[in-house]
């Protein structure tokens, strides 16, 4: 059985984790798995993620305080009057907040990292196709795309999609006709030509709590399209 932990329900997985439950296991025995990783927020939630056999569950009885919810997709949540036989107990941990008063600045603590992604894809379709996905919680850094030289090169459309939503979209002859340059901020068009080799060097800030997805459809009609995507994004550990 897979688990993951997250801060918030409907968030991106922040740790994932496996426990093994063997053959003629009757249910009466706990089972559990040790996780050796700072844990950086004020609350948890954990989920079974995906389950090999239907014949195991997780007990669970009707009393309260209820704390069950389950989702079909991950995504959507609903809440149930039940109570799951999860629990966890963390090493370390405060004995209890402490008070303050005045202003508290925000600063940002050291729980991100930041994986550099680099991706080829070819366009031998005229429907829209997935080049780049991130799973997880956080926001872009930066994000580089080209397209090698060729008919219709110039329209190819691109998206940018956050948790399932369509944030961003744009095509290279989009952005060479609204004057973007390599010089314009946030959204850089390196290279531009007719039929021919385009780049484009985005720093937009895109933010995300379970997935980060760019895709790319070619002119209907028009030849395969080869090309590359690579950038990078904070995302929540």
């Amino acid at each position: 059985m897979t688990f993951a932990i997250s801060p918030m329900l409907g968030m991106g997985d922040v740790i994932n984790f496996s426990i093994d439950i063997p053959a003629g296991d009757d249910g009466t025995v706990t089972r559990s798995a040790g996780i050796t990783k700072w844990w950086n927020y004020d609350s948890m939630f954990i989920y079974q993620k995906t389950l090999n056999t239907a014949a195991v569950g997780i007990g669970y009885d009707t009393s309260t305080p209820y704390d069950w919810f389950y989702s079909p997709n991950l995504i959507t949540w609903n809440y149930w009057s039940g109570r799951c036989y999860i629990s966890a107990v963390m090493n370390g941990e405060t004995v209890g907040d402490i008070p303050v008063s005045g202003t508290i600045n925000t600063i940002e603590i050291p729980h991100t990292s930041s994986p550099h992604y680099y991706f080829g894809f070819r366009l031998d379709t005229d429907a829209e196709t997935t080049v780049a996905t991130v799973e997880g919680a956080g926001e872009s850094e930066f994000m580089v795309v080209r397209v090698a030289a060729e008919t219709h090169s110039d329209d190819i459309a691109m998206r940018v999609y956050c948790d399932g939503n369509l944030t961003w979209a744009w095509g290279f002859s989009n952005l060479n006709a609204y004057g973007y340059v390599a010089t314009t901020e946030k959204m850089s068009l390196l290279k531009y030509a007719a039929d021919g080799e385009c780049c484009v060097h985005v720093t937009l800030k895109f933010a995300f709590i379970r997935q980060f997805k760019v895709t790319m459809q070619r002119q209907a009609g028009s030849p395969d399209q080869a090309g590359f995507i690579e950038g990078m994004v904070n995302v929540i550990k």
